[in-house]
């Protein structure tokens, strides 16, 4: 009898990476195109992101200052999160901030910040 073994791929991203998205997300999509350096693979991710509305996608906006302050205030009272979030790269204090931020209602924010706390005490960059 064959077992079914499922594996697990871990994702790893520069501390760079997010600024990186942001930069490209203001650029003109159709650049890579016009100079002709676009992959196959490459079209491929426009041709899906055209099918499935992410290219014409309004810009993400970035989290002000006052935003992340207040963010900081409230992890401010969880210890070791509090001190792993300050001792992390600006890049991923943001995607941090700005995934909590994501949430639309209070509830929704308040069960993933548990799980924010509990993925800082632990030391682990976002998911």
């Amino acid at each position: 009898m064959n077992s079914l073994r499922l594996m697990t791929m871990t994702k790893t991203w520069s501390d760079n990476a997010w600024e990186d998205y942001l930069y490209w997300q203001t650029q003109d999509r159709k650049t890579l195109r016009a100079k002709d350096i676009m992959t196959e693979l490459g079209e491929k991710a426009v041709e899906a992101a055209k099918q499935n509305g992410t290219w014409d996608a309004p810009e993400t906006e970035p989290v002000s200052d006052e935003l992340k302050e207040a963010f900081i205030k409230k992890l401010s009272a969880f210890f070791p999160a509090y001190n792993n979030f300050c001792n992390m790269p600006p890049s991923v204090q943001r995607t941090y901030t700005m995934r909590f931020l994501s949430f639309k209602t209070e509830d929704a924010r308040q069960r993933d910040f548990e799980k924010i706390v509990d993925r800082l005490n632990k030391k682990l960059k976002p998911m």
